[in-house]
């Protein structure tokens, strides 16, 4: 396991930072990657466990998931922060103003 705390989650080696990416962290093996949800890309608190299929069922099945996991407001929040993020260049969204 591996607490990349804000995480990072596009290489910005070609400006200068050095900080690995969770890509990065499960192609050298680590199984579970763990990082926030809201320093990095203010998006929403949260907490995102990433990593190997069968080890974050694991993770899903253990009692405290159901106690500890988001609800649905927060993962669309998040979705939304993603979709932004990570959207193609020139990609329009609705807004308020």
């Amino acid at each position: 396991m591996e607490d990349l705390g804000s995480g990072c989650l596009a290489d910005l080696s070609k400006d200068g930072i050095q900080e690995p990416t969770v890509r990065q962290s499960i192609d050298a093996g680590v199984g579970i990657v763990i990082l926030r949800g809201d320093k990095l890309l203010g998006g929403p608190q949260a907490g995102i466990i990433a990593g190997k299929k069968d080890l974050v069922a694991r993770v899903r099945r253990h009692p405290l998931f159901r106690a500890l996991r988001v609800d649905k407001l927060t993962i669309a929040a998040l979705e939304a922060t993603l979709g932004r993020t990570f959207a193609p260049p020139g990609t329009k969204f609705l807004s308020c103003e």
